[in-house]
């Protein structure tokens, strides 16, 4: 039986679900747990310079699953903003 690979997206999805993803600031900045060490915590900026702190990003230059996951975040900020307001 063969098993399925998890993307990068789909462990930033996880990581969201999992609550693991807190904003820092409003200007983009946040701060995402470690999947794998409980006391490791990267920051990610999202937008025009976006970055993340762990291997991942720095050494293949990719969108990381800790960016996936704040993407996630703000996808869910933004979808329940617009149901509030009536959209």
């Amino acid at each position: 039986m063969q098993t399925a690979t998890l993307t990068r997206q789909d462990k930033g999805l996880a990581l969201y679900q999992a609550g693991a993803v807190r904003r820092a600031s409003d200007d983009g900045l946040y701060i995402v747990k470690s999947a794998t060490n409980a006391h490791q915590e990267y920051t990610v900026r999202i937008g025009i310079d976006a970055r993340c702190q762990c291997k991942d990003a720095q050494m293949r230059g990719v969108v990381c699953k800790h960016q996936w996951a704040v993407i996630e975040f703000e996808r869910a900020e933004r979808a329940e903003f617009e149901q509030r307001a009536g959209r």
